[in-house]
């Protein structure tokens, strides 16, 4: 698929106040809700494998405030660009914590296929047979960045463009744009992008899925 905009993005967004009520928000939450990727989620003989294309430490949000936020800029991002695809609902958000040498490979956000009634999304292990789920693929992918990027190095968002393998260096974008703390942004989650390792401090981002029904 052919785009004009390949993202879009809306710098400090939120404000600090708003970050750190995210922040917040996710230390008041039950440890029992926290999960790091790949422990009690994969099966033990896939796990070296997901930890060797990702490496974070994630929990889950699904309050409806966060969506009163998140959403008019996913509506703007969604006609701006051009792409006004058609979506209806977001998944569960997830938080993601990275800490110095942890990172998250080269990825798309697309499940290659709509969920099925009762399936259980593989992330999260949330069960997805909430009608609003099923026969739903992921369409948009946004994140937010709540730590001031002073506070770390590395960590990177970089982008590799359609047409284009990851290392064909030409093709890959490190979006500097996306920086400033609180910034939004929001791309197709079938566009490739890797969150880079972070070699000093830690980051905390917190990212959405926008569903929809298959593409026609």
């Amino acid at each position: 698929m052919n785009l004009d905009n390949y993202y879009w993005y809306f710098e400090s967004a939120l404000s600090d106040k708003q970050c750190d009520d995210i922040i917040e928000y996710v230390k008041s939450t039950s440890e029992k809700k926290r999960a790091k990727i790949g422990l009690g989620t994969y099966a033990k003989e896939k796990y070296q494998d997901i930890v060797n294309q990702r490496n974070s430490d994630v929990c889950w949000i699904g309050e409806p405030w966060l969506y009163e936020i998140l959403n008019p800029f996913i509506h703007t991002a969604n006609e701006s660009a051009g792409w006004n695809f058609q979506w209806e609902w977001n998944e569960v958000a997830q938080f993601t914590h990275y800490k110095k040498g942890q990172f998250y490979n080269w990825h798309f956000d697309d499940w290659g296929g709509a969920y099925k009634d009762k399936d259980k999304d593989p992330d999260s292990n949330l069960s997805t047979d909430n009608k609003n789920y099923t026969g739903k693929i992921r369409k948009l992918s946004s994140i937010i960045q709540l730590t001031d990027p002073k506070k770390y190095s590395g960590g990177e968002l970089e982008f590799c463009f359609p047409d284009a393998k990851p290392d064909n260096k030409k093709r890959t974008r490190i979006c500097e744009e996306f920086k400033p703390r609180g910034s939004i942004i929001i791309f197709p989650s079938f566009l490739y992008h890797r969150i880079k390792k972070v070699t000093r401090g830690e980051r905390n981002s917190l990212v959405c899925w926008s569903l929809g029904k298959p593409w026609q």
